[in-house]
C-alpha cells in the first residue's frame, strides 16, 4: 500500500512538474530580454551623463572665450585712448611750432586709425588755419586729409604748400591733381597735373599716369593711351599704366 502512495505520489509531482514547466520556460526568454534591455539602458545612463557634461564644459568654454574676446577689445581700446591722450599732451606741451606741428598731425593720424575720424578731420582743419611758412607741413596734412578722403580740405592743403613755395612743388602739384580729379574739376585737375609734369621736365611717371586717367575719364581715349605710353617710357615697370594701357588698346 505505501509503495502504490509512493508510486502515486511521485507521478503526481511530475505531472505537476510538467504543467508548471512551460510557463517557466516561456517566460524566460522574456525576462532575459528585458533584463538585457535594462542593463543596455543602464549602461546608457552614465554615458548620456557624460555628454551632457561635455555639451555643458563646451558652453562654459565658449563663455569663457566670449568673455576673454571682450576683456581684450576693452583693453586694446582703453590702451589705444591712452596713446592719444598722452600724444595729445606731448603735442600740447611743446613749445617749438615744427615739431608741435609734426606730433599734431600724428596725433590726427592716430585718431583716424582707432575709428575717431571727424575728430582728425577738425584737428587738420585747424591747422590748416595756421599762418605759418611750412610747406611740407600743409602738403603732409593734405596727404593725411586725402586719405580720410576729404578732397576738398586737401586741395586746400596742397595749394597752400605750392603757394608757399611760389608753384615750385612737383609733388603737391601732382597731389592737388588728383583730389581735384576726384572733385570732378578736370581743367584745374590738369593744370595741376600738366605743372607737376613741366617742373620735372616730363620724367615724372605718376603725374604722367594721372593725367592719363583724367584723359579716359573725359573719354579721350587717343590721349590717354599716349599719357601711358609716356609713363611706360619713364618707368617701364608701371603695372598701373601697363594694365590701363592694355585695356585701352584692347
Amino acid at each position: 500500500m505505501r509503495r502504490v502512495l509512493s508510486f502515486n505520489t511521485a507521478v503526481f509531482v511530475f505531472a505537476c512538474a510538467l504543467t508548471l514547466a512551460p510557463c517557466v520556460w516561456a517566460q524566460t526568454p522574456e525576462a532575459q530580454k528585458q533584463g538585457e534591455a535594462q542593463k543596455s539602458a543602464d549602461e546608457q545612463k552614465p554615458a548620456e551623463a557624460v555628454r551632457e557634461r561635455r555639451v555643458e564644459a563646451g558652453a562654459g568654454e565658449a563663455k569663457t572665450s566670449a568673455g576673454e574676446a571682450k576683456s581684450a577689445d576693452a583693453a586694446e581700446v582703453k590702451s589705444a585712448d591712452a596713446e592719444v591722450e598722452a600724444l595729445r599732451a606731448k603735442a600740447e606741451a611743446e613749445s617749438n611750432p615744427a615739431e608741435r606741428a609734426r606730433l599734431r598731425q600724428s596725433l590726427a593720424e592716430r585718431l583716424a586709425e582707432v575709428g575717431k575720424k571727424s575728430e582728425a578731420v577738425e584737428l587738420l582743419r585747424s591747422m590748416l588755419a595756421e599762418e605759418r611758412f611750412d610747406p611740407p607741413f600743409f602738403y603732409n596734412a593734405g596727404n593725411a586729409l586725402a586719405r580720410l578722403g576729404e578732397s576738398e580740405l586737401a586741395a586746400e592743403a596742397y595749394r597752400k604748400a605750392i603757394e608757399q613755395r611760389r608753384g615750385n612743388y612737383s609733388r603737391a602739384q601732382h597731389n592737388l591733381g588728383v583730389v581735384l580729379t576726384r572733385l570732378g574739376r578736370w581743367e584745374e585737375a590738369e593744370e595741376a597735373l600738366q605743372a607737376a609734369l613741366k617742373l620735372e621736365s616730363y620724367t615724372y611717371a605718376e603725374a604722367s599716369y594721372s593725367l592719363g586717367r583724367l584723359h579716359a575719364l573725359r573719354g579721350e581715349t587717343n590721349l590717354a593711351a599716349a599719357e601711358w605710353s609716356r609713363t611706360l617710357r619713364i618707368k617701364p615697370d608701371h603695372a598701373d599704366a601697363a594694365a590701363a594701357l592694355a585695356r585701352t588698346l584692347a
